[in-house]
Formats: C-alpha cells, sequence, structure tokens
C-alpha cells in the first residue's frame, strides 16, 4: 500500500510505503532475505568503517586547531 504525500507542487510529492502493513514486511523480508552479506565481508566493513570514523575525528580536530591558528595569526596581523 502507498501513501502519496503532497505538498501543492508535483517536485515535491512524497511516496511512502506503508510499513507495518503485513504484506509489505513480508515482501521486504523476502526480498531482503536474497541479499545477505557473509560474516566475514560484514566485519571487515565494520572495522573498516571504525578506522574511517576514527581518521575522520582526528582530521576534524586538526581542521580546528588550524582554524584557531590561522584566526591567532589574523588577530596579531591585524593588531599591528
Amino acid at each position: 500500500a502507498l501513501t502519496v504525500v503532497g505538498a501543492g507542487f508535483a517536485n515535491q510529492t512524497e511516496v511512502k510505503a506503508a510499513d507495518d502493513h503485513p504484506g509489505a514486511v513480508a515482501a521486504r523480508n523476502d526480498v531482503l532475505s536474497g541479499f545477505s552479506v557473509p560474516g566475514n565481508v560484514w566485519y571487515r566493513q565494520h572495522q573498516e568503517i571504525g578506522k574511517l570514523k576514527s581518521e575522520k575525528e582526528e582530521l576534524e580536530t586538526e581542521l580546528q586547531e588550524k582554524e584557531q591558528e590561522l584566526k591567532n595569526l589574523k588577530d596579531n596581523v591585524e593588531k599591528r
């Protein structure tokens, strides 16, 4: 079952599936059961995601430090 939600403009129309309908749940489960991922592949992906998240946090911290350093340099130049 689909519900069309519109806001008056054609480009803002959404189509949403009724998630609680038993037939929709069964169909989704049937489709997804064919897309299982082997455990070792999932684990490698999980590790890679963790590594990338950690690297991202480090880079964000480094960026904040560099931005603060730049701000301090600009402030020093303006004081002269």
